[in-house]
């Protein structure tokens, strides 16, 4: 340019001078209008989008986020932890430093422009890496159990205090294999406990390491259950006396009374009368059947009474297996044909009162049902009517069940609430009758059919037995 214009003549020169110099000025307020317009930007930055702590170790975190967008341009970001002031930077991430291990904090990261303007802020929390275990020592074994402020239904359990080298954090409380609680103290409050049950307990101590003690084990045993000669709610003021109760307290059936199975089955397996604990168990166990589905022979487990009685009002407090399988039952049937196999001739017809019946897929009906002659015995019919009803849920839980029988009806109970109506009583209901408690399986209908799934053993609970009568 310099040659060109010294190669120019005055004129010229001058001339090509003159537009240099405008296109001079032309550049520079262009700049100047450049520089005037961050200035005027009055447009915040977005916010920045997918901010995360996407690395950590036990004393750092790594926050990093996507760039916002700008009309003019970002001119960095200010990230804050905590309350701690904020820092510039111009990368699109952070670490966090100096931080404890198993540490969460929360960070904040906001965009801005060259002229201040700043976006909303994104959030977002990560923790440090967890502290290494370095305690591997468990807590001592709770020693010195014991129950105290026993109940018909509660029980206390308190016991010393485990040692740990670090510190005890807390206790596991099991009844049986059932979890119960974890408690901070050396103490701990049972409700919901049956009367009269023996119970084992066990206890393990445990730090926050998660090391955790031997268990240590003992056993208590609820209050007795009310044995009391006061007439049940449905006979009050009827002139009723007791003439009969078994509490089950002992170890082994009392002889004087009672049979292990029903008349005219075979001994029962072993272990399928169990008498512990205030109660009687009746188990019925595998295999109920061959095939393991219905059939019209199952295998009955029961013990019937060797006394015998005729009118009266029958009570049995039980629980039963809840689960498709079980059938329950508290039943009477007719001695002469109990003790014979049933075989003609006798001189009455073969009556039969189930008390209580249960189906393991009905979980909550009742069935209280006579039968005029079961099984058509001696020739004569066999009519059947009862009452079913939905009562509260019956299986697995203690219900009271119970049946008023008197020389013209039947009035059947439950918790002490008649199901239903009265019902006359069959013209063979007037014999002498033996009570049998029982557990047989796989039901009277496909629908309750044992199957593979069934529990082993299908279980039917008795806490007592009595009977009243005028």
């Amino acid at each position: 340019m310099k040659a060109n214009l010294h190669a120019c003549t005055p004129t010229l020169r001058m001339r090509l001078v003159g537009v240099v110099l405008v296109v001079c000025a032309a550049a520079c307020f262009a700049a100047a209008a450049g520089a005037v317009s961050w200035k005027r930007d009055r447009q915040p930055p977005s916010t920045p989008s997918a901010l995360r702590g996407t690395s950590a170790t036990v004393s750092s975190i790594t926050f990093t986020w996507t760039a916002s967008t700008d009309n003019v341009g970002v001119f960095g970001y200010k990230v804050s932890v905590g309350s701690a002031t904020p820092v510039r930077v111009t990368t699109l991430g952070y670490t966090v430093a100096g931080l404890a291990c198993g540490t969460t904090v929360m960070v904040g990261v906001v965009a801005f422009d060259h002229a201040g303007n700043r976006s909303a802020p994104a959030t977002a929390t990560a923790s440090t890496s967890a502290c290494p275990i370095t305690d591997m020592t468990p807590p001592s074994t709770p020693t010195n159990l014991a129950a105290s402020a026993v109940t018909q239904s509660g029980v206390t359990l308190v016991w010393t205090a485990s040692n740990d080298n670090v510190g005890v954090t807390g206790y596991d409380v099991y009844r049986g294999s059932t979890y119960v609680a974890s408690p901070s103290g050396n103490s701990y409050v049972l409700t919901g406990l049956s009367c009269g049950t023996t119970y084992t307990f066990y206890i393990d101590a445990f730090d926050a390491a998660g090391n955790i003690s031997p268990q240590a084990s003992f056993t208590a045993r609820t209050a007795a259950c009310p044995t009391t000669s006061s007439e049940p709610a449905p006979i009050a003021g009827l002139a009723y006396h007791q003439a009969f109760r078994d509490d089950f307290n002992g170890t082994t059936l009392d002889a004087t009374s009672w049979y292990p199975k029903e008349f005219w089955e075979s001994l029962p397996r072993p272990g399928a009368v169990v008498v512990s604990d205030g109660t009687v168990k009746i188990n019925n166990q595998r295999p109920y059947i061959d095939d393991q589905s219905i059939s019209t022979g199952p295998y009955w487990g029961g013990e019937a009474s060797k006394r015998t009685w005729m009118f009266g009002y029958f009570e049995v407090r039980m629980k039963y297996t809840d689960a498709k399988g079980a059938w329950p039952a508290f039943w009477l049937s007719s001695s002469a044909h109990a003790q014979t196999d049933g075989n003609c001739p006798q001189p009455d017809l073969n009556f039969e009162l189930d008390i209580f019946e249960g189906q393991g897929d009905e979980p909550y009906s009742f069935y209280g049902t006579e039968h005029r002659n079961t099984g058509d015995l001696c020739g004569d019919s066999n009519p059947s009517r009862g009452v079913i009803t939905q009562a509260t849920r019956l299986a697995g839980g203690w219900h009271t069940y119970a049946v008023k029988w008197t020389a013209s009806d039947l009035t059947f109970y439950v918790d002490g609430v008649q199901q239903g109506q009265s019902q006359a009583l069959f013209d063979s209901g007037d014999q002498q009758m033996f009570m049998t408690l029982s557990m047989a399986a796989c039901g009277w209908d496909s629908t309750n059919s044992c199957g593979l799934s069934a529990p082993d053993p299908l279980t039917t609970e008795v806490d007592y037995v009595q009977v009243w009568q005028k």
